[in-house]
């Protein structure tokens, strides 16, 4: 699903957030690594994570794992994995710029809760782009996006 939404901020701004395909598995972690030993992008945020990465990065092993036993706890999820990017056109925004939208949207949509592990990475091979990875909430494979303003 892909939504292009006027930014408050800057009114001239579109952007625009897709909802990539939830996954058990946790794919999009690897996607976002590949990029990062590549140069590509790099691992803005990552969040409530544990132990893990207190004394060096992680690697996307260990990510996904952490993932996948977190999950774990509510067996009515298929599809774990929920993975959104956000763009704009060119660098019309700042990283920080896009990097608040994001979490503004996804708090309004209910993806903020203390505790939820999550991984942010910025992409530098594309148009301004940040990619949120975290758990999935709540069964099914929709959405409510009602009173979101941007």
């Amino acid at each position: 699903m892909t939504q292009i939404l006027n930014n408050p901020v800057t009114q001239n701004t579109q952007m625009i957030a897709t909802i990539l395909p939830g996954s058990s598995n946790f794919h999009a972690v690897g996607y976002n690594e590949r990029k990062v030993a590549k140069g590509v992008a790099r691992l803005l945020e990552i969040q409530n994570f544990g132990a893990l990465g207190t004394f060096g990065k992680p690697t996307p092993d260990e990510l996904v794992q952490y993932l996948q036993d977190y999950s774990s706890r509510n067996d009515r999820i298929r599809k774990a994995q929920f993975h959104v990017a956000f763009s704009c056109k060119g660098r019309e925004m700042s990283e920080t710029e896009v990097l608040d939208f994001a979490h503004r949207y996804l708090s309004e949509m209910g993806y903020g809760e203390d505790g939820q592990p999550l991984l942010v990475y910025s992409h530098y091979d594309t148009d301004n782009t940040v990619h949120r990875i975290n758990i999935q909430k709540r069964s099914g494979n929709t959405l409510g996006t009602t009173g979101i303003e941007y």
